[in-house]
């Protein structure tokens, strides 16, 4: 019944829906169309390959004792960065919106205050994480699962590097900058490659992901926001590039301060681990606000 009806109320509420549109979309719209299809397919075999041999070079050089323990981590990581990716996935529309109707002071304002969003975000996953993870996973699987303390450190700034690019690729697809430097993505999965098999066999499992990471820095870290900001906003690059500096230094205090003050917390049960987690919760948000409070994007984000 409710599929027979919606469209009846439909067509009555809006008589435009039944007239037939035989016009065509022009030449340069489809041509805009398919390089962004293109640019979009380069980023997403980007990523799969990038996955993908990080696997395959841990399963020849360390074994799949080592891709099962590091596994765990990607489980879990990858849980956090998928909660996280669909609030930044839902402002999508907004951002779009933003891209036709704002003018570019007002764009590149909310630009400033998503990247400071998503600083704030991963900034406290990456904290919580790294003080969090292996207490999780010794109570769930047991110590003998555990890396040590420096992978994870090194897992989880791969974790905040990957996070930070939310922003840019947010506002590279809002304004169909897809299409830009196409041969960035197959960059970064050849130097991925390389890096990783020369690193693997000096450091192990942290030399794969080390390779990921420097990778990442030579390639996206550094051209989405450049084409963001100097191709589309026509703001300061290197001005974006000093804030997410600090942005980092100021996780890195975070980390020193919350590691050293829950170092000799012991966890036995989960109740433990959940009060430590709430308190670790508490105590970065404290010190992010220490630190940015007087920041426009914080008053923004306060009145939000």
């Amino acid at each position: 019944v409710q599929t027979c009806a919606l469209p009846i109320f439909a067509n009555k509420l809006y008589p435009c829906l039944k007239i037939k549109v035989n016009d065509k979309l022009d030449k340069n719209t489809l041509k805009e169309i398919n390089k962004n299809i293109r640019g979009t397919f380069f980023y997403q075999i980007s990523d799969v390959i990038s996955n993908g041999t990080d696997n395959i070079i841990l399963s020849k050089f360390i074994g799949f004792t080592g891709i099962g323990l590091y596994s765990n981590y990607t489980l879990i990581s990858n849980a956090v960065n998928g909660v996280l990716y669909y609030i930044f996935d839902s402002m999508m529309g907004s951002l779009g919106n933003l891209a036709v109707k704002e003018n570019l002071e007002k764009t590149y304002k909310i630009f400033k205050v998503t990247n400071f969003i998503n600083f704030w975000l991963f900034g406290l996953c990456f904290v919580c994480l790294v003080n969090l993870i292996n207490p999780f996973i010794s109570l769930w699987l047991g110590k003998s699962y555990l890396l040590d303390f420096y992978t994870v450190i090194i897992i989880g700034i791969n974790f905040y590097i990957n996070g930070m690019r939310n922003t840019n690729i947010l506002f590279r697809r809002a304004y169909g900058l897809l299409s830009n430097g196409k041969i960035i993505p197959i960059i970064m999965s050849i130097s991925n490659l390389i890096l990783s098999i020369i690193l693997v066999n000096i450091y192990g499992i942290k030399g794969v992901i080390i390779g990921t990471i420097i990778s990442t820095l030579i390639t996206y870290s550094w051209y989405d926001p450049y084409i963001v900001l100097n191709v589309k906003l026509k703001k300061s690059f290197i001005k974006y590039l000093y804030t997410n500096l600090f942005y980092g230094l100021i996780t890195l205090i975070t980390l020193f301060i919350v590691n050293y003050l829950s170092y000799f917390w012991e966890i036995h049960s989960f109740t433990q681990w959940t009060i430590k987690a709430v308190c670790i919760f508490i105590l970065v948000n404290i010190i992010f606000t220490i630190f940015t409070f007087y920041t426009d994007e914080f008053k923004y984000g306060l009145n939000l």
